[in-house]
């Protein structure tokens, strides 16, 4: 009894968390791009990081925190109409007050506030915890990614700080040994 050669392996597809068009960005695209990784895996796919002073405006919050999935989509409606956009230009502390004829989402434990208003209460005071949101923001956008794409289009989730065994070849080291070969760590500094 014959049985037929398994299917080929397809590379692995990987989401990458990190700033676009910075130097850890460039790095990981360097990593992937080395022979040992492009026989494993394909280009990645980056995800972007979610700076913490970009979360500092009521409005900038809400907007990362809807992309993030946790802001209900009837309050995020009411938020981000043009003539509610034009209306903050103008006063910049208005941005809630579209929320008077939206009712507070029954799912969030019987709150008698809406969300988004409740979000923005604890946010505006978290100073140096704000990086550790945007971080929160950020995973949960990924994740987020992750799981909706198409024909499960992930297989790995990665943070930029990802590092990982990179063969290459001995003249390219300066090391004593005569090795042909070495294995160095790569790594987004």
């Amino acid at each position: 009894m014959s049985s037929s050669p398994p299917p080929p392996r397809r590379k692995l597809r990987v989401l990458v968390i990190t700033t676009p068009n910075s130097n850890r960005h460039t790095q990981i695209l360097q990593l992937f791009a080395t022979p040992p990784m492009q026989h494993h895996f394909e280009t990645p796919t980056i995800s972007p990081a979610i700076p913490s002073r970009s979360i500092r405006s009521q409005y900038n919050l809400l907007r990362t925190a809807h992309k993030a999935g946790i802001i209900p989509q009837e309050e995020w409606n009411a938020i981000s109409t043009p003539e509610n956009l034009k209306l903050v230009k103008s006063d910049p502390e208005s941005l809630l007050k579209c929320l008077k004829d939206v009712p507070i989402t029954p799912r969030y434990n019987n709150a008698n506030v809406h969300y988004c208003v409740e979000l923005w209460r604890k946010a505006k005071g978290l100073n140096r915890g704000r990086a550790v949101l945007a971080c929160v923001l950020a995973h949960l956008i990924a994740m987020k990614t992750f799981v909706e794409s198409d024909d499960d289009k992930f297989d790995v989730l990665l943070e930029d700080n990802v590092r990982a065994p990179i063969s290459i070849p001995a003249s390219l080291l300066s090391n004593q040994n005569g090795s042909k070969e070495e294995l160095y760590c790569e790594c987004a500094e």
